[in-house]
């Protein structure tokens, strides 16, 4: 499968922070990336493990505000300082780690 991935500087005092993400499997490490502050989007193929075809990934649904929690940071209650992460208002907190999960 397919996966994207990335990071994301939510709040920030003085320099941004270093980071350094690691990906490892079948206890390999196949892929590693680093940086400071946001990150581009990276994306990893899992290649190992598949047998056959994959089924294409579906392109994302399109957000509501009335189907969904939030779509964009403003649709959180104002003052609660929550963010909208993947439809879901959460407390902005640091550091905070978000996954999405396609697949």
């Amino acid at each position: 499968g397919e996966y994207d991935y990335g990071v994301k500087l939510i709040s920030q005092d003085g320099d941004p922070d270093s980071w350094f993400l690691e990906i490892w499997e079948g206890g390999n490490l196949v892929e590693t990336q680093g940086g400071s502050g946001d990150s581009v989007t990276f994306t990893y193929e899992r290649r190992s493990g598949i047998e056959g075809p994959e089924r294409p990934r579906p392109p994302p649904p399109r957000c509501s505000p009335i189907e969904d929690e939030c779509c964009i940071d403003s649709d959180c209650p104002i003052g609660e300082n929550e963010v909208c992460i993947q439809r879901t208002c959460v407390n902005e907190g640091s550091p905070r780690f978000s996954l999405e999960w396609v697949g």
